[in-house]
């Protein structure tokens, strides 16, 4: 059974219990009130036998897909982006939301361009302790929507303190101003954080805002579109086994691919070709090694499973 999101208010009187949803966010609380309300008792509730608690929406890690549903799309959000979707053949797909731009079915597709003042570089204030799920960031010269990273990733660069976190959600914030980014229950800091000190950065989940794969690549490929997509409506990507993809005119040439080991202990390194000039990712696989004639051809995906 799926509970319903948000965060709930109760009281037992008389032997009464009630339950009604209340305004109070961790995202919007400072460090101190974030913890406290993850204890779950606020202290001028517990004489009254009251409670507050914040219950999450689960999501499954991988969602079973029936033939057709990998070309639903919608205008709303139906489940936390980038889940895994299967066909019962086997096909990977991921869930994913379009940019500002309209996508065609069999476009390959690119995550956003990153936004370089928000990925690395920023600071922390009121040194976050360990076990802290409110991290108050200050962000750069670009201001950030609502919810902007939701379902991405806070990066700590500096140690200690090193290590990726899941962004569950964080205000509007303006540029150069402090914003709340809310990390998971089950995922507070391993380690504290220091004012001043700690480098932390902001990473959008890799499909969110997903665009048409440019002439030139600025960023990694997303998959391929199932179906004509509009602007800011969600969607499924393909990512692995039997697909159409639109082709140049052109005969398929070689690829770049990341491979170990690298050059030192723990690294992968980029076996890197080129094809007019332009570095290539490889995503997939194809029989028919001619032509490519700008039309949608079979391939079997290998971007990810």
């Amino acid at each position: 059974m799926l509970s319903l999101p948000g965060s709930y208010e109760g009281c037992q009187q008389d032997g009464q219990a009630t339950l009604k949803e209340t305004t109070a966010s961790p995202v919007e609380a400072t460090h101190k009130e974030a913890r406290r309300l993850k204890s779950g008792v606020p202290p001028g509730l517990k004489a009254r036998g009251c409670f507050r608690k914040k219950i999450e929406m689960s999501f499954p890690v991988t969602a079973g897909l029936s033939y057709g549903e990998e070309k639903r799309v919608t205008t709303t959000k139906k489940m936390a982006l980038g889940t895994r979707g299967v066909t019962p053949d086997g096909r990977v797909f991921y869930y994913a939301r379009n940019g500002a731009v309209a996508l065609t079915r069999g476009m390959a597709l690119q995550s956003a361009v990153p936004i370089a003042v928000h990925q690395d570089d920023l600071d922390v204030q009121a040194s976050p302790a360990v076990g802290d799920i409110a991290v108050l960031i200050t962000v750069a010269t670009t201001p950030t929507t609502r919810d902007q990273y939701a379902d991405g990733y806070l990066t700590i660069e500096t140690s200690p303190g090193q290590g990726i976190y899941k962004i569950e959600s964080h205000p509007a914030v303006a540029s150069a101003a402090v914003g709340v980014f809310q990390l998971y229950d089950n995922d507070g800091l391993a380690e504290a954080l220091t004012s001043g000190t700690t480098k932390v950065g902001l990473q959008q989940n890799p499909y969110a805002s997903v665009v048409a794969f440019p002439t030139s690549a600025t960023n990694a490929a997303a998959g391929i579109a199932m179906n004509d997509v509009p602007i800011s409506n969600f969607c499924w990507v393909q990512t692995w086994g039997p697909s159409i993809v639109k082709l140049d005119a052109i005969t398929i040439g070689t690829a770049r691919t990341i491979s170990v080991p690298g050059a030192s202990v723990g690294n992968a390194t980029p076996t890197v070709s080129s094809f007019n000039g332009h570095l290539l990712e490889q995503i997939g696989i194809t029989p028919d090694v001619g032509q490519g004639d700008e039309d949608f051809n079979y391939i079997f995906l290998t971007l990810r499973a």
